[in-house]
């Protein structure tokens, strides 16, 4: 009787509360979204939100950390939006009440905790905003920066990886320190040098990209494949060689390996007197830019020409510089002027002289006025033999800069010597680019 008489007006229940199908929809959304108020379904769904909100956020600045991807910041956005319904209907069904959780249809309405649980989910919202802003305030000011600092870096890096892989063609070598294969192993002076020879004759050809000393001779003494070099050093080429010296006679045996074949070019053994040094480093150079196919501009570069002897003394005292004590500076000076007392119009000599007298500043206990006064008049020597001399403009730059601080006539000499040698961009001057160009 009952249910006939609610069908006639058109009335029906669904879950404790009746909408009238005529037109009382309204009605019931109301009520059912006075429900959902009541249940904590909105504040749940607000709290879970903030907190996803502020999950991935910072899951967006740790990962990256540890070496993890984006697809890993991708899959806790994907799992916190897979979960939002699941929480809410969760909210609907289950109520948090003293004694645990319980199903809202087995709780006694006067008895419901819900306006209690609402206030705490609305201190934990707060909450949860308060870390969200002062995330957001530290990651705007603090570390935005930075990350926009280290993709500047990063781009940076990737833009000279590019440069220099641009350059990497039939155009760029890398001249490794020979090793000494002489029977007392007392002739390292002589392996390094005539590398070293060779690497500042090739870096006199415009054209060609020459890997400095530093880098090419740190890998010295190491068990690194050339591949591993050549890649490091992002060179095409790479001249290596070894050294026997025996009285007068010297073998000089030389290769010009491929990297990106590793494969040989070319490879020569040199059985000459000492007196054909030069000849040999000459010979070396013209095969090498011949393998390479260098067009080159005006006449191939040459090596500085002396006495065999003054040459080795020379090369023995830039040994013996390179070890930077006082014992060592006070044998290079002899070996210096041996080498000038052979060959007095030798500019190197010279050079390296003055060297050691500005070096002996800070190793050797010389003061600055004697160093300064033996030096000048070593680059000067130097000036009158040959006026072109770059390490002798260089140097005297170097002196202008460190014992008078006149920059500008600093700035004057370095110029001059750019003049000269336009591909030797060593603006400082040191020992070693003193003997290695002419």
């Amino acid at each position: 009787m009952e249910a006939r008489m609610i069908h006639a007006f058109g009335f029906c229940r669904f879950n404790n509360y009746a909408y009238d199908n005529s037109g009382h929809k309204e009605a019931y959304i109301l009520s059912l979204l006075n429900e959902l108020k009541r249940r904590n379904v909105f504040r749940v769904g607000a709290a879970y939100t903030v907190v996803s909100w502020l999950i991935i956020q910072v899951a967006e600045t740790i990962f990256p950390l540890f070496g993890y991807d984006d697809a890993l910041a991708r899959t806790v956005v994907i799992v916190m939006a897979i979960g939002f319904v699941p929480t809410l209907i969760f909210a609907w069904v289950f109520e948090l009440t003293p004694e645990g959780l319980k199903k809202e249809k087995d709780i006694d309405r006067t008895l419901s905790n819900t306006v209690h649980t609402g206030k705490k989910l609305d201190r934990m919202i707060m909450v949860v905003l308060a870390l969200a802003l002062g995330y957001f305030a530290v990651d705007k000011f603090v570390l935005d920066p930075a990350r926009d600092q280290s993709k500047v870096e990063t781009a940076r890096a990737e833009g000279r990886t590019e440069a220099l892989a641009k350059s990497v063609s039939d155009k760029s070598i890398a001249v490794l320190s020979f090793v000494d294969m002489s029977s007392d192993k007392d002739q390292e002076y002589m392996s390094d040098g005539i590398a070293e020879e060779l690497l500042n004759l090739l870096a006199k050809i415009p054209e060609l990209r020459v890997i400095s000393r530093t880098s090419a001779f740190s890998y010295k003494g190491k068990s690194i494949s050339l591949a591993q070099i050549a890649k490091e050093l992002n060179v095409a080429y790479i001249l290596e060689g070894s050294i026997r010296k025996s009285g007068d006679q010297i073998r000089i045996t030389t290769q010009l390996i491929q990297t990106s074949s590793d494969t040989h070019l070319w490879s020569e053994t040199y059985d000459r007197a000492l007196e054909n040094i030069f000849a040999i480093q000459d010979e070396i150079a013209a095969v090498v830019v011949d393998e390479l196919k260098i067009k080159l501009l005006g006449t191939p570069p040459v090596v500085e020409k002396t006495d065999p002897e003054a040459f080795a003394l020379v090369l023995q005292a830039a040994h013996l510089y390179r070890q930077q004590t006082p014992e060592a500076m006070e044998q290079a000076i002899v070996l210096f002027k041996e080498a000038i007392a052979i060959d007095p119009d030798y500019p190197r000599a010279w050079t390296g002289l003055a060297n050691v007298y500005q070096r002996q500043v800070t190793i050797g206990g010389l003061s600055i006025q004697k160093s300064k006064e033996l030096a000048l008049n070593a680059i000067d020597q130097a000036l009158k033999i040959n006026p072109e001399f770059v390490p002798a403009h260089k140097l005297l730059g170097w002196t202008a800069m460190a014992y008078d601080n006149d920059l500008a006539t600093a700035a004057r000499h370095y110029q001059r010597a750019l003049e000269l040698d336009p591909t030797n961009t060593s603006y400082i001057p040191y020992f070693l680019s003193g003997l290695g160009r002419n």
